[in-house]
């Protein structure tokens, strides 16, 4: 494990390798008790040691011996540092930053492991897996799912207060009239939920699923008992697109875009899919046409290819007829057009595009 400062020496931290008896005396302050070995590697890396000082006068004055021995090798090292020692409230502040590193490391696993929930059950199965765009992640791991556009507006103000009164939480910040004066003036609204994003629960997104019948040599999409007909249904690019999620499950669920309060992450709650876009049926429930248009998810081509190896191997849905598009990401047209859906599969993405039309994104 390293932790990187400002001068690019990597500080390798085993602050949890030490003993349980040594985290145990520093985590209760006794650092009296704790002897700290900083090994310094000729790479510049440092690695910090820290253990407890062994009990017993025999015990006790080996270590001595053994520490003062090392120290004369530490001083008269013709090649360089090697090893060097602190004692007592000296190790306090490197404890400390030890903490604060491994704190940090522990967050940045559990957020890594929810981002990425379902992403080996899904890849097990022979799929991609797609994972939310880094730059949403705020959105995702603010306890309120605030909307990224609001939620980097709020915490500019939250910063500017913090100059103020240094211990203030963003969440009880949120709730002062300063933050909901803020979010008036900005948004035009001083109620939050407003602004939040939903986040299903198993229950609520069972009530988006959608259903593939058999009827004749068609397959038909079904949502809410009858079927799908994207004409009721909205999106960014307008009336008559849902957008969709192929979710770990396999499992297809639509709904409307709203802004700021339903996206595609809503389905599951910003961890990985399969695929997600936008889907589009004609009144009777066949399926017409699919796009990759995602903010949240910014599915790669080769999360399309799966997409539609789930609906057609899996769903029984005929490419042969069905559009897919592939909207322009951040302005750039690379790779953007219409394809034919059978035989984008069959080529695994590779074959080139007819031109967008005017309809086809916004």
């Amino acid at each position: 494990m390293f932790l990187v400062i400002n001068n690019n020496v990597a500080i390798m931290v085993n602050l949890y390798n030490a003993s349980k008896e040594a985290l145990i005396e520093m985590r209760n302050g006794n650092y009296h008790n704790i002897k700290l070995e900083i090994e310094h590697s000729p790479k510049g890396g440092t690695r910090w040691i820290f253990t407890k000082i062994p009990e017993g006068f025999i015990s006790r004055t080996f270590d001595a011996v053994q520490t003062f021995c090392q120290t004369i090798v530490y001083d008269n090292n013709p090649n360089g540092p090697d090893s060097e020692f602190k004692f007592g409230d000296e190790i306090r502040q490197y404890h400390k930053e030890g903490e604060s590193f491994h704190q940090g490391l522990r967050n940045a696993v559990k957020k890594a492991s929810y981002l990425g929930k379902g992403l080996p059950e899904i890849r097990d199965a022979g799929f991609n897996g797609c994972v939310q765009e880094s730059s949403y992640w705020s959105e995702t791991f603010n306890p309120s799912h605030i909307s990224k556009p609001i939620l980097t507006n709020l915490q500019k103000g939250f910063q500017l207060t913090r100059q103020q009164t240094p211990d203030l939480d963003f969440e009880t910040w949120m709730q002062t009239d300063h933050a909901l004066d803020r979010l008036e003036w900005s948004e035009g609204s001083r109620n939050i939920a407003d602004f939040q994003v939903a986040y299903l629960t198993p229950e609520q997104r069972a009530h988006h699923r959608v259903e593939f019948r058999k009827e004749g040599d068609d397959t038909v999409l079904y949502y809410q008992g009858a079927p799908l007909n994207t004409e009721h249904f909205e999106t960014e690019a307008g009336i008559g697109r849902a957008i969709f999620v192929i979710g770990p499950d396999h499992q297809l669920y639509v709904g409307n875009h709203i802004p700021f309060k339903f996206h595609h992450t809503s389905f599951f709650g910003g961890s990985a899919v399969i695929g997600a876009g936008e889907i589009m049926t004609d009144p009777s429930g066949k399926l017409v046409a699919v796009t990759d248009k995602s903010g949240h998810y910014k599915p790669k081509k080769k999360h399309m290819v799966d997409a539609l190896k789930v609906l057609s191997g899996e769903k029984g849905i005929d490419l042969t007829n069905i559009t897919l598009i592939v909207v322009p990401k951040t302005g750039d047209m690379t790779g953007c057009g219409r394809f034919n859906a059978r035989e984008f599969y069959a080529s695994g993405g590779s074959i080139k595009p007819s031109p967008l039309l005017d309809s086809d994104y916004q």
